[in-house]
């Protein structure tokens, strides 16, 4: 399994022509489940063991939610726009995009862990978040641009998607609240 998140990192647009098994799906699913949970999870490390926990089932629902919420927006519109995509091929990019963004979270976890325990100042948190779910989300949005572009050619359909899957992630997490933090 770790093989198969790890090599559609490499290069997303190749491995979307890869044919979506039910092994490859579940592994990107949880490959971005542990990225996204763990980032939740050291978001409040300062906070102690059971809010770890709590932020780290709290992200992955969020994301989850969101992603549930996202997809059939993107397997429904997609061929009233022209998408000549199999649905499954669509769920299949929209996976390797959120591996793609889980495993970013995971590897922002040595910095954000870094300023959780040892910053002072109640504002560099919420700071180096706001950077890191941007970035996450700039690079998720890029990578499912490059898998889609490879399957039907670049569409501005594709970047909507991507930013309405955005947005319901900060919505559920602001209600959520999933980047509280304690003074």
């Amino acid at each position: 399994m770790v093989s198969i998140v790890l090599s559609a990192l490499g290069r997303p647009q190749d491995f979307v022509e890869r044919d979506p098994s039910h092994r490859t799906l579940a592994a990107l699913a949880a490959g971005a489940s542990v990225g996204i949970a763990t980032y939740g999870g050291i978001i409040h490390t300062a906070e102690g063991v059971e809010m770890v926990l709590f932020g780290a089932a709290r992200a992955l629902v969020v994301a989850g939610v969101a992603w549930w919420l996202a997809v059939p927006a993107l397997v429904v519109l997609g061929p009233l726009l022209g998408s000549p995509t199999s649905w499954r091929r669509v769920v299949f990019a929209s996976l390797i995009a959120v591996n793609f963004g889980g495993l970013a979270f995971m590897a922002s976890i040595p910095v954000v862990g870094l300023l959780e325990l040892s910053s002072p100042f109640h504002w560099t948190r919420p700071l180096v978040n706001s950077m890191v779910v941007v970035g996450v989300g700039s690079c998720s949005t890029l990578v499912f641009e490059r898998t889609m572009a490879r399957l039907e050619g670049r569409r501005w359909f594709h970047r909507v998607w991507m930013t309405v899957f955005g947005v319901l992630f900060l919505e559920f997490a602001w209600f959520v609240d999933l980047f509280r933090f304690s003074l």
